[in-house]
């Protein structure tokens, strides 16, 4: 049962992994049979790890006991994003309540690595920058159910930030828009980093929004309406 169950956690980490990379596409069908086969053991651990990433919005069920990488919807994306902007605010106005100074070398030291990592344009290393500027910024706040929340929707917006590499000029734009938030944050500015922070995912949605019009683009294919 110990050695099914860890074989299953290592399914369930490859696929997932496979799914934000887009290794695995939106609507791909999985068979279990199929991936146990290629994966060289038995179809339970498989079917435990669909299970567990269908329970998580990762797969869908498919007719014959089959599953279906979800689709990425533009209303999931959208629906993020603004919940996104409500907690990631309330998050940055609690800061006036406390001593945020351990917090700003954290801050300091994220942008540099964000900066470096593009120059090399090591994309997966930019978008652990990005997630990690986002959840130092909720963690200021201190609420566990705010990181919980974040936590748990992670990993679904790694999958939306893969496909943001094809949005034009958003990688240095982040770079810009997070030092704005920050140097409002190192002034104590809290009103005005609210401000920076809405415009900054504002403008991840907008730029999310020309590139899935662009009939042609890779965005097109990859969001459903």
């Amino acid at each position: 049962m110990e050695l099914s169950q860890s074989l299953s956690v290592e399914v369930y980490k490859n696929l997932k992994q496979r799914i934000i990379n887009y290794d695995l596409m939106p609507g791909q069908l999985l068979m279990a049979q199929e991936m146990a086969k290629e994966l060289g053991m038995s179809r339970t651990p498989v079917r435990e790890a669909m299970v567990r990433l269908r329970e998580e919005g990762f797969l869908v069920e498919a007719a014959g006991r089959k599953f279906r990488v979800s689709s990425i919807t533009w209303k999931y994306i959208t629906d993020l994003y603004h919940a996104r902007i409500l907690l990631e605010s309330h998050s940055i106005r609690q800061m006036k309540n406390q001593d945020n100074k351990k917090f700003m070398q954290k801050f300091t030291e994220n942008l540099k690595q964000l900066s470096e990592n593009i120059d090399r344009k090591d994309y997966q290393a930019i978008f652990e920058n990005d997630a990690e500027f986002h959840k130092l910024i909720t963690n200021c706040c201190e609420n566990s159910i705010i990181n919980d929340w974040l936590n748990h929707l992670h990993d679904h917006q790694m999958r939306i930030r893969f496909i943001s590499i094809h949005a034009d000029g958003r990688v240095t734009k982040t770079l810009q828009e997070h030092q704005d938030i920050y140097q409002c944050l190192k002034r104590e500015d809290y009103d005005g980093a609210v401000e920076k922070l809405q415009l900054h995912l504002n403008n991840v949605l907008q730029d999310l929004e020309k590139s899935r019009m662009d009939k042609a683009g890779l965005i097109h294919l990859m969001i459903n309406s």
